[in-house]
């Protein structure tokens, strides 16, 4: 069962001048393309309902990449930074097929995200927007539900400790099994706050209220969107109250 969510408020944001009137479209994969298959397979069908109007670049290390450095000096830009995400989680997941029907979960924090699309060539005289397009991308858990997340995950170590203490397992084992505890903070806020202390105080930056669709769907009128669930947002405002499965576009905040 998903733990409560509420929309992690952010005030006084700088204006985005070019909603809905983007010129250059990049979807940034930050894992190469054997562990980003995942994201590679789901954005060529965005490529396939609108025929090419994203460019995709993945992370590859040591490589400047030429389309972040010219969309650094276009205003009417936008970069998607795909990957799963949770309310309040720091990280952004993908899952890479192992073999034998199994696949693996693998995660990076958002700001190590951040780091590898600084990396590759975006700097920081860009004046467009960047979305963060992860699930739960702008929400934090609510105030009840994040100390109950703090509890369990504090009585966890507690045993990981006293297991290391009497013998049970090693210290390998112990910083294995032991949780990180991070503060109730969005991952389009995580990002964000970054992204400005490396100096990107020019562009905007958003993240959406719920679980997004991977790929565009037929919104039962013949149009084809991106998507995202708003049902189950605790004490939305009252454009959002009451919403099921609306337009990405609907279901954004600013960070």
């Amino acid at each position: 069962m998903p733990l409560p969510r509420q929309i992690d408020v952010t005030r006084n944001q700088p204006q985005d001048a070019h909603v809905g009137n983007r010129g250059k479209h990049i979807v940034f994969i930050p894992w190469d393309q054997i562990e980003g298959a995942e994201w590679n397979l789901k954005t060529e069908q965005w490529n396939f309902v609108t025929g090419n109007k994203y460019e995709i670049i993945n992370y590859t290390p040591g490589y400047r990449h030429p389309s972040l450095a010219k969309a650094s000096h276009e205003p009417d830009a936008v970069i998607y930074v795909r990957g799963h995400g949770n309310p309040g989680a720091p990280y952004i997941q993908v899952k890479v097929d192992v073999g034998e029907d199994a696949v693996q979960e693998r995660k990076i924090l958002i700001t190590e995200a951040c780091d590898r699309l600084i990396a590759m060539g975006l700097e920081k005289s860009y004046r467009g927007a960047i979305k963060f397009y992860s699930c739960y991308s702008g929400t934090i858990l609510t105030t009840a539900a994040y100390q109950h997340e703090l509890r369990r995950l504090e009585s966890h170590n507690r045993d990981v400790k006293s297991a290391l203490k009497q013998g049970m397992i090693t210290s390998q084992q112990a910083e294995h099994f032991r949780k990180e505890i991070h503060p109730n903070k969005s991952i389009a806020r995580n990002g964000a706050d970054y992204m400005r202390t490396k100096g990107f105080n020019t562009c905007v930056f958003y993240g959406y209220l719920g679980p997004l669709a991977s790929e565009y769907a037929d919104d039962g009128t013949g149009q084809w969107h991106k998507s995202v669930e708003l049902h189950g947002l605790h004490n939305p405002p009252a454009h959002l109250a009451a919403l099921g499965t609306k337009r990405a576009s609907i279901g954004r905040v600013q960070a």
